[in-house]
């Protein structure tokens, strides 16, 4: 395998999956139904191939579009409709592992502004527990695709 990771930094994280698990998540599902996008492997290999992690929109790409209808109304009811970013500056410290929520993260930046560490991306809103324990301020949301966020 030679995607980002290997061109990028010469090593590749996730390889073989277990036996009977999804290629991609290494999650025993429907193929007709989305990867596990809080799955590491899934996460991982995602971003090999492509240099960013994964939204749940990724991870519905190769479904019906029932499926997608259905899996989009279930995560708006959890508050992670998956079109929409938010984004968050990062007071305190930069962002490294367990400094930072990862569930439904979409990617890092540099703040042009310096008034940050680095600011983040995510599929969902933050709780109030989460942006206070982990020192982020709400800097709002856009619609659309992560690309245009």
């Amino acid at each position: 395998m030679s995607g980002y990771l290997k061109q990028r930094h010469g090593m590749t994280l996730v390889g073989n999956t277990p036996p009977g698990t999804c290629e991609m998540c290494a999650v025993k599902h429907d193929p007709a139904q989305p990867h596990n996008c809080q799955s590491l492997t899934y996460q991982y290999k995602f971003y090999d191939q492509n240099g960013r992690f994964p939204t749940w929109k990724d991870a519905m790409e190769h479904c019906t579009q029932e499926v997608k209808d259905y899996w989009t109304a279930a995560l708006a009811e959890r508050g992670d409709r998956g079109m929409s970013i938010y984004r968050y500056g990062m007071r305190s410290r930069g962002f490294s592992p367990m400094c930072q929520p990862m569930d439904g993260f979409v990617k890092r930046e540099d703040d042009p502004t310096g008034n940050y560490h680095d600011i983040l991306s995510y599929s969902r809103k933050l709780t109030k527990t989460e942006t206070d324990g982990y020192e982020l301020d709400y800097l709002g949301e856009s619609s659309g695709d992560w690309r245009t966020a």
